[in-house]
């Protein structure tokens, strides 16, 4: 529904109707975009969020000129619609923040990315279906009682006071966006830090309620409010990104916690089936190569008589850093991590040789080297 020009000059609770019936209907186009069964348009769940949660703000800003026109319940209706599309919202933005992240990781950090992925993507397609099969539905009653309210209403004029002009809607519009204005700036100054999630939350939601009640006048009516619109969607953003990388903290931490009591459990019925032997292999079992006394099990390598390889003060030391180095006991047949520490001369060459299949491991840049 297009504005009328003169809309700012209308009657108050003529022109807040057309208003809310435009934001209706671009709720009802972007629903009937959610509906397609296969969801090719990736937009259509942010824009049928966008849409219902622009008609709502304009609903409650002016809930006193519209009266018995929108009832209390169906604002809480309309409120249930906007947030059942929440965890779906949520798992899309996530999902495409690891998807970014995906190159920038070790080989064994992938599989608990794509592990975190795969869980994601599930709870995203419950959550689309959960939108198609009962969210537009009740969506689609709700905006048929609504059309029909905002698209008929009465007015009582008394004429006993003499002289009744209507109040312009710009009357109303002025007020309104001051005591939001002030709003913001209130909730803004309660931010201090990264760590004022709740604070930060709620100054984002009132930039995006400002920022609802002006967008709809500034592409013709009030194109001075352009730059402010910019600027609140610009903070909207910012503390939207900050509000995004909370949930996603959030949810790696219970992802976490979800594997670990999965495995707890797999373990715990393990040992109730009396699988012992199964559960000894599953857990890594760590082994000593030295004994802290001597070179027992150990082999020397390149030329046996330039060997200087000692055990000292329950440490393996090598007094001729040119020798090529020592072969360590069961180095065959072994699976499983290991862990070694190395001090390295000022101008040694060292290197701990793993035979066969190895993930990459890193070494730190110093004289104490953890491989």
């Amino acid at each position: 529904m297009e504005l009328p020009a003169d809309l700012l000059d209308r009657p108050a609770d003529e022109a807040v109707r057309r208003i809310a019936l435009g934001l209706l209907e671009r709720a009802g186009s972007a629903a009937a975009r959610l509906a397609d069964p296969a969801l090719t348009d990736p937009e259509a769940l942010h824009d049928f969020r966008v849409a219902v949660r622009r008609l709502r703000s304009c609903l409650r800003a002016y809930r006193d000129l519209l009266g018995p026109s929108v009832p209390k319940k169906q604002l809480a209706r309309l409120r249930a619609l906007a947030v059942a599309t929440n965890p779906g919202r949520d798992a899309e933005v996530q999902l495409v923040w690891l998807a970014g992240e995906r190159r920038t990781l070790r080989p064994h950090e992938r599989p608990g990315h794509a592990w975190l992925v795969a869980r994601l993507t599930e709870r995203q397609e419950a959550a689309y279906a959960t939108v198609r099969e009962k969210v537009l539905d009740g969506f689609a009653g709700l905006a048929a009682k609504l059309r029909d309210r905002l698209t008929h209403y009465r007015v009582e004029i008394e004429l006993a006071d003499g002289d009744w002009r209507p109040r312009p809607f710009r009357a109303v519009l002025a007020p309104t966006l001051a005591a939001h204005s002030a709003a913001l700036a209130d909730d803004l100054a309660q931010v201090g830090s990264l760590a004022d999630e709740r604070e930060a939350h709620a100054t984002r939601l009132e930039a995006k309620r400002l920022r609802y009640l002006l967008e709809p006048l500034t592409d013709a009516l009030l194109p001075a409010g352009r730059p402010a619109v910019k600027r609140l969607r610009a903070l909207q953003d910012l503390l939207g990104e900050l509000n995004d990388a909370h949930l996603l903290a959030a949810e790696i931490g219970r992802a976490a916690g979800d594997a670990a009591a999965a495995r707890a459990r797999e373990l715990h019925e393990l040992a109730l089936s009396g699988a012992t032997t199964a559960l000894a292999e599953d857990v890594p079992q760590w082994h000593d190569l030295f004994n802290g006394k001597d070179l027992t099990g150990w082999l020397p390598i390149g030329n046996v008589n330039n060997n200087k390889w000692v055990a000292r003060d329950g440490e393996l030391v090598n007094d001729n850093p040119r020798v090529e180095g020592q072969r360590g006991p069961g180095a065959d047949g072994m699976d499983g991590p290991a862990a070694c520490q190395v001090d390295v001369a000022e101008l040694g060459q060292p290197a701990v040789f793993v035979p066969g299949p190895v993930r990459k491991h890193r070494v730190d840049e110093d004289r104490h080297q953890d491989g």
